[in-house]
């Protein structure tokens, strides 16, 4: 039996292979690995209502930990998982009229700008974000957030979306023209805090 530490340093698909035998400890790795991520995934693409992004990632890894065994541990673990986080927050949306979420997560990364100056960059990037969201339709949306905030290949966005590898390529290319043409001038611009100087 792996410990803990050694379980860190081991690929997913190996995490998930020992988690498949039954290995507690090797899913509670892949739930440390991947809850901050997903979270930030569908914090960004779900909407308001009974269900938070939270309970949309607990229900995620219940899913995934009820579907180990069909698993393939011959293919990237990462996209089956994100697989399984965009049809759950699909269902859940279903349930509910979507609204603009404007709630974030972000990780702060040491930084050596000054704070004021992230600050104002968080802000950037959170109201780019927030325009992208209602820009944008679900799936686009989900594409920009996967390649752009996850890093993840352009075959496996296709494979968590259901699409063929150039579709996604074309989905993409949309998205970014679309947000081009409509960005707004001012998307950039901190809002003002209402004190004058």
């Amino acid at each position: 039996m792996s410990t803990p530490q050694q379980l860190a340093l081991q690929p997913d698909e190996v995490i998930a292979k020992a988690a498949q035998r039954g290995s507690l400890q090797a899913f509670e790795q892949l739930v440390r690995r991947y809850q901050l991520p997903l979270l930030r995934f569908l914090t960004r693409r779900s909407a308001r209502g009974a269900e938070t992004p939270e309970d949309i990632v607990q229900d995620t890894f219940i899913r995934v930990y009820q579907s180990l065994n069909q698993y393939q541990p011959s293919r990237p673990f990462k996209p089956w998982l994100f697989t399984i986080a965009w049809r759950t927050c699909q269902n859940a949306n279903r349930r509910r009229r979507p609204v603009q979420c404007d709630a974030t997560v972000e990780e702060w990364a040491p930084t050596e700008t000054s704070p004021v100056d992230a600050l104002a960059q968080r802000e950037a990037n959170d109201n780019l974000w927030r325009f992208a969201r209602t820009a944008l339709g679900e799936q686009a949306f989900a594409a920009i957030c996967l390649f752009y905030i996850e890093a993840m290949p352009i075959k496996d966005i296709a494979g968590v979306l259901g699409l063929t590898p150039e579709a996604t390529k074309v989905t993409l290319h949309r998205a970014r023209k679309t947000l081009l043409v409509r960005l707004p001038k001012d998307i950039f611009a901190p809002v003002s805090t209402g004190e004058t100087t």
